[in-house]
């Protein structure tokens, strides 16, 4: 092999090497995901919105997959918008806010309650395309709250990342949080938690 032919190949094999080297470094990218305030029906329950989000925040951030904009971040992109923490907010003004605090997904969701029963839904957009990647929905009762964010995170984890994760410190995590929901709920007691580690489940 002449010279000429080892000073191709050499190039060549030096294009094939950073080529791999880029797209390694793309497929391991973490995703930068910004989570809003849940919009609320009824919108007397507006706080409830706010709340599910961070609890949200809080669970996500056990996946090793992501990386999670501040809350703080998300309240500043809110007064940038000019927007209420507590207030509605549509999907296409999501990604605006999504491009402001520089995500790649933001999550947005909706929490419904009839009667004692509540449903949450959430949905993942894609900032720079505005589609929807991804949704999720739970249902159950007003007291059930808790593991109603407990799962639907779980589920959003299984969809997106592929991670299989189980809340099993919530009922810590909840006791610090439960004096706010009876109030919220208009419930006489604080909600009874399941206990998950009954019969060994986990």
């Amino acid at each position: 092999m002449n010279i000429r032919n080892r000073a191709i190949v050499r190039f060549l094999t030096l294009i094939l090497f950073f080529a791999s080297v880029s797209s390694f470094a793309k497929s391991t990218t973490k995703p930068k995901v910004a989570v809003l305030p849940f919009n609320t029906a009824p919108a007397s329950k507006k706080e409830i919105g706010k709340s599910i989000s961070e609890m949200l925040v809080t669970n996500l951030g056990k996946s090793k997959n992501l990386i999670l904009v501040e809350r703080l971040q998300v309240a500043k992109a809110y007064d940038n918008f000019r927007l209420e923490m507590t207030g509605l907010i549509d999907e296409s003004t999501a990604v605006k806010v999504g491009q402001w605090l520089g995500a790649t997904k933001v999550i947005v969701g909706n929490y419904t309650q009839i009667g004692r029963k509540v449903g949450l839904d959430s949905r993942i957009i894609d900032v720079k395309t505005g589609t929807l990647t991804e949704s999720e929905k739970v249902e159950g009762k007003c007291e059930e709250i808790f593991d109603l964010v407990d799962k639907l995170a779980s589920n959003l984890l299984s969809s997106f990342t592929r991670e299989r994760i189980i809340f099993r410190d919530v009922e810590v995590i909840l006791k610090n949080r439960i004096i706010t929901f009876p109030i919220i709920f208009g419930l006489s007691q604080p909600p009874r938690l399941k206990d998950i580690h009954e019969n060994n489940e986990f």
